[in-house]
This record gives structure tokens, sequence and C-alpha cells, in this order.
């Protein structure tokens, strides 16, 4: 197993001492940050399950601890809210940004702006009366 391999998936494990572990992988020679970002999305693709939130909850502690960030941060940012707001609209029907705001606590810039892309790519619809639909696209 790689060592991005498993910065991945002590990432999702929340065990005692994963984070001094993740931080010691992240600091060895040639650890691939991009291999992480694209395993995190071939495996949240192959199971349907989204793992994102964990893996920016251990990058930012490892950041915080130790100063290695990882370059992918703000593209997993974004695909966490995005996830998030398909969640809030799907799971939870959620329809309006007060709505998804109340659910998904991120800025209402960040908000506008990430359901603005999902509305481009056709993840979300906004209805007649201008409240957000969840599509079916993937």
């Amino acid at each position: 197993m790689s060592n991005e391999d498993l910065l991945l998936l002590k990432s999702i494990t929340d065990r005692e001492g994963d984070i001094h572990d993740m931080i010691a992988l992240a600091k060895t020679p040639g650890f691939n940050w991009k291999t992480v970002i694209e395993e995190l999305y071939r495996q949240e693709e192959m199971t349907g399950r989204h793992f994102c939130r964990r893996l920016l909850d251990s990058v930012e502690v490892i950041e915080k601890r130790s100063g290695v960030r990882a370059p992918f941060y703000h593209q997993l940012a974004n695909h966490c809210i995005d996830q998030a707001i398909l969640e809030a609209a799907e799971r939870w029907g959620a329809r309006s940004l007060r709505e998804i705001r109340r659910l998904v606590s991120f800025p209402d810039y960040r908000l506008r702006r990430r359901i603005a892309k999902l509305v481009k790519e056709g993840k979300l619809a906004v209805s007649e009366d201008g409240l957000f639909v969840r599509t079916r696209l993937d």
C-alpha cells in the first residue's frame, strides 16, 4: 500500500495517533498529493459515498499542527461544499439559499458561487418559483 493510500485510509478511520502518522506520511520524500485527491474521487465514484469531509478535516489538522499544506486544499473544500449542497437539496429537501445555509455552514458568497456552478453543470436546477431542485445526473 502506498503512502498516499495510507494517508487517505487514515483520514477516514479517525483512530488515535492517525494524525501523527498522516503528518509523517505527508513529509516523506516524493509524497504525491495529486494521487491522494485522485484516489478520493475514485473511491467516492466506486462506493457512492463521500469521504471528502473527513479528508478535509484531516488536511486542516495536518496543516495546523505541522505547517504542511495539501496543494489541493481549495479544490477539496469546493468539492465538499458541492457535496454538502447536493445532499442538503436531495436528502433534507433544502430548496433555498436560506435552507441550504442552515444545513451547510459556509459563507453565503461561497454557497452562491458553488450553487451557480452546480446549476451550470446541471446538478441543480432552478424551479419556476426560484427554488433549487436536485437533478439526477450523477
